[in-house]
């Protein structure tokens, strides 16, 4: 008989997170479907530094590239997706206090 595999939905947890100051980490679980070695950030901002070491991802505020103190805050909540590779998952990250400033200092 042939064999079959089944596998587990992709999912991040948790889907939503706050980044309060500009060295808050969040850190999420990446589990399911293609599994280990498969996952990676698939969106993002150029605000975040988003990393994924096996099936952990982390999530910290970064200075937004050519941002100068006349910058406008940043945009908030900011999706960030990730990826096994076949399906996508959503985070939603919420930036409040001195994380909106482009410079984060």
């Amino acid at each position: 008989a042939p064999s079959t595999t089944t596998s587990t939905a992709f999912t991040v947890a948790p889907t939503s997170i706050t980044l309060d100051s500009c060295d808050a980490v969040a850190t999420l679980a990446l589990v399911g479907g293609l599994g280990l070695g498969s996952y990676f950030p698939a969106s993002g901002s150029n605000a975040l530094n988003v990393r994924v070491n096996g099936s952990t991802a982390t999530i910290q505020r970064q200075d937004v590239p050519n941002a100068t103190v006349s910058s406008p805050p940043l945009f908030s909540p900011i999706n960030v997706a990730f990826s096994d590779g076949k399906s996508t998952a959503q985070v939603m990250v919420t930036l409040t206090d001195i994380a909106l400033d482009p410079l984060c200092p």
